[in-house]
């Protein structure tokens, strides 16, 4: 009894330990949290004021006038896997001089004049319309991913570092890429203006409607055939660097979805409504067979109101099971429609559950 009490006092005295052991770690994680919490919020203030300063000096010096100062935010590395992240020294600037406003880039850790603006950004750009204008008329809009800096989480207008003297456009642009924007116009001419290889990349697209231009997502990159090129536009010219090349897509439509025919026309396909029979099962799915009379890979553009919440759809041969089909993905290609590509041999019975 006597040994019994003692080992129970003694549990009693470990679990006492350990409750006051987690309290103390406890204390101590909390304090630490609170402290680094103090010391952004001394950091976030000091290269703030820092990269005001900083700001104002590198505005004077590059258009000799003082800009107000209107906000500022400062940018974070949030990582990969969505922690709190590493607090930068880079702090978005946002000024304003004579009613026109614009953002400044600028580390805020020691005093510096090394930044980057926005305040030529529209003339920069309208520079280039100029210069498309003069190729092919009726430019719609000219769009332009990035300037000579980026910030890693927040947006602003592209920004620059350099001055602009009305001729250096290209060599300011660097390595963003620019898009020009038309409507319903041929672009083969464009192959008698060698002077756009200038540009590091600069592409001029046609598009098929104005339903799709306002649609078109801002940013259309470079992969013409497994994304969205063949949807929204029917012709398209490209400078990349020394190289250009001239693309023109012919699409088909088959009720509310488009489709695009690599090595082909609309018309080597056939599309139909369908009920697709599931082999050794007592059901059916809505689906679309497809036939082709050739060889070819089929992009099929499916509007999103009408494939939402599916998730994963399936391409099928005529008599494949479920269970040994190869599940496709509707990629989002941003604006309101998502894309399928896969291989059609010749009168082969296909069929893409929806």
């Amino acid at each position: 009894m006597k040994i019994m009490k003692i080992l129970h006092s003694g549990t009693g005295l470990l679990v006492l330990l350990m409750v006051l052991g987690c309290m103390y770690i406890g204390h101590n994680i909390v304090s630490r949290i609170r402290q680094e919490k103090a010391e952004q919020e001394q950091n976030t203030k000091t290269w703030t004021a820092q990269a005001c300063q900083n700001a104002q000096e590198y505005i004077f010096q590059k258009y000799g006038f003082q800009a107000e100062i209107v906000s500022t935010e400062q940018d974070w590395n949030h990582g990969v896997f969505g922690g709190s992240g590493l607090m930068l020294s880079d702090i978005l600037v946002r000024m304003q001089y004579q009613g026109k406003s614009f953002d400044v880039a600028i580390d805020g850790k020691t005093p510096n004049t090394n930044g980057f603006d926005s305040y030529q950004t529209e003339e920069i750009l309208n520079a280039v319309r100029t210069e498309c204008e003069k190729a092919v008329s009726g430019v719609c809009d000219i769009v332009l991913n990035k300037g000579q800096f980026a910030f890693k989480e927040l947006e602003s207008e592209p920004l620059f570092s350099a001055y602009f003297d009305g001729e250096n456009a290209p060599e300011l642009l660097g390595k963003s890429e620019i898009t020009a924007e038309y409507l319903n116009t041929d672009l083969s001419d464009l192959q008698n203006y060698p002077q756009f290889r200038r540009f590091n990349s600069l592409l001029f697209v046609s598009c098929r409607s104005e339903a799709l231009l306002q649609d078109c997502p801002a940013s259309v990159g470079k992969e013409h055939l497994c994304g969205y090129y063949p949807l929204y536009f029917d012709n398209v010219y490209e400078f990349t660097g020394q190289e250009e090349n001239y693309y023109q897509y012919q699409t088909g439509q088959y009720q509310n979805i488009y489709y695009y025919v690599k090595d082909g026309s609309p018309e080597d396909v056939t599309f139909s409504a369908s009920d697709y029979e599931i082999p050794d099962e007592k059901h059916t799915l809505n689906a679309w067979n497809i036939k082709s009379s050739k060889t070819t890979k089929i992009y099929i553009y499916a509007p999103k109101s009408e494939v939402s919440g599916a998730g994963v759809k399936t391409a099928i041969r005529k008599n494949q099971s479920l269970s040994n089909a190869c599940p496709k993905y509707l990629e989002d290609i941003g604006g309101s429609y998502s894309a399928q590509c896969f291989q059609l041999y010749p009168n082969e019975e296909f069929y893409f559950l929806y």
